[in-house]
């Protein structure tokens, strides 16, 4: 049988405030236990105070449930906040797709130039001027790569810059004979050869084709490499070959 007492007991774990409220307009120690009368007793079902009963014990397990349900929870969240991310490398394979160019000038210059075309004997046939263009750059699939995910670095080591292409414009050439024979039909193809010839050899000899070429050539390994690897914390170094 349950007593007011008791109920008041389970009404007290159950719900604090409402006991409270309660708890001001009867006094709970004075409670006495009140049986149940005559015409209650013998009858089949539950009676109110077995109703609140369940009611308060189903609360309570409720409750812990609850409680308990919420601490797996909070210790699942906190293991996983602590699980550090999972580490982001770059590798050479993909490096090597992003830079993956044959050949590319990265510098042209316009050459004037006078081309000097001798004959079987040794001396001087003719003289040619002429105007080319001239551009210098590098082979890109020579590029070394190494990445050191350690220390979260990419270097790259750059081939020779050199003479990728000599284009003469055969309109602008331009003849002095000193041997009037050489002046055949097939003048105009040894001329053109001389002239490209001479070009080709003439931009070697500028330092600064090539130091040009060189300082383009490592912009754009910077303008294709550096977005890649900057999201993941890594630097880029760049050596030249021979430094």
């Amino acid at each position: 049988m349950l007593t007011n007492r008791g109920f008041y007991a389970i009404l007290k774990i159950a719900n604090p405030e409402f006991y409270r409220k309660e708890a001001k307009t009867v006094e709970y120690e004075k409670m006495v236990e009140i049986p149940l009368d005559e015409d209650t007793k013998g009858r089949k079902g539950f009676g109110w105070k077995t109703v609140m009963w369940a009611f308060g014990a189903g609360f309570i397990i409720a409750m812990f449930m609850f409680v308990i349900g919420w601490n797996s929870v909070a210790r699942a969240l906190a293991k996983n906040a602590e699980q550090e991310p999972e580490p982001e490398f770059v590798s050479v394979s993909t490096l090597e797709e992003i830079i993956e160019v044959s050949e590319l000038s990265t510098f042209r210059s316009v050459y004037n130039g006078v081309a000097e075309v001798q004959g079987s004997s040794g001396k001087t046939d003719y003289y040619v001027s002429y105007n080319a263009t001239v551009d210098a750059g590098m082979d890109f699939d020579r590029i070394a790569i190494t990445v050191d995910n350690d220390a979260k670095t990419v270097s790259l080591i750059l081939p020779d810059v050199k003479i990728t292409d000599v284009n003469v414009d055969i309109l602008s050439l331009d003849y002095i004979f000193l041997n009037d024979k050489a002046n055949s039909s097939s003048v105009t193809a040894a001329a053109y050869k001389a002239c490209e010839q001479d070009a080709e050899k003439e931009s070697a000899e500028q330092n600064q084709i090539f130091e040009t070429a060189e300082q383009n050539a490592e912009n754009v390994v910077k303008a294709l490499v550096e977005p890649v690897i900057e999201p993941h914390g890594y630097s880029l170094k760049i050596v030249r070959a021979g430094s």
